[in-house]
């Protein structure tokens, strides 16, 4: 069993992400503030310093948590920063497998691979496209579903 890792774009979507999500709250926050005023400073240097840690720490960090192999018997998906989980879902449950991409994701060529069981999913996120469409096909002959 190869332990394998998410390709390095996969950091990229996230922080681009992280850029779109951040940047019009801190637009608007700015806009209805007074600048310059003590709230204003505190409240900006702040909000900066959550961004740079959470780009520049915790997504590395994160990415370099995840990864994903499969063997014989099942599917397995390593993710975490403090905590560790490790999900496991056995090839003989799979029923079906989904590929899914997003404006911004196919923008860097990657896509998310939803592998089905009853009652669970497990989704490997970072995949090329054609990696994906490999992966899902053995996994469904693996599986039987």
């Amino acid at each position: 069993m190869k332990l394998m890792h998410p390709n390095k774009r996969l950091l990229y979507v996230w922080r681009v992400c992280l850029c779109l999500i951040s940047v019009p709250p801190a637009f608007l926050f700015s806009f209805f503030m007074q600048i310059g005023g003590v709230a204003w400073i505190v409240s900006s240097v702040g909000w900066v310093a959550v961004f740079l840690f959470t780009y520049s720490f915790y997504l590395p960090v994160r990415w370099r948590g995840l990864s994903f192999s499969v063997d014989k018997l099942a599917v397995c998906r390593k993710s975490g920063v403090l905590f560790r989980k490790t999900e496991q879902l056995p090839l003989t449950a799979v029923r079906f497998t989904t590929i899914k991409q997003g404006p911004i994701t196919r923008m860097f060529g990657l896509c998310t691979l939803r592998v089905a069981a009853a009652g669970t999913s497990l989704f490997i996120s970072g995949l090329h496209r054609a990696d994906a469409s490999a992966l899902a096909s053995a996994l469904r002959q693996k599986g039987g579903g």
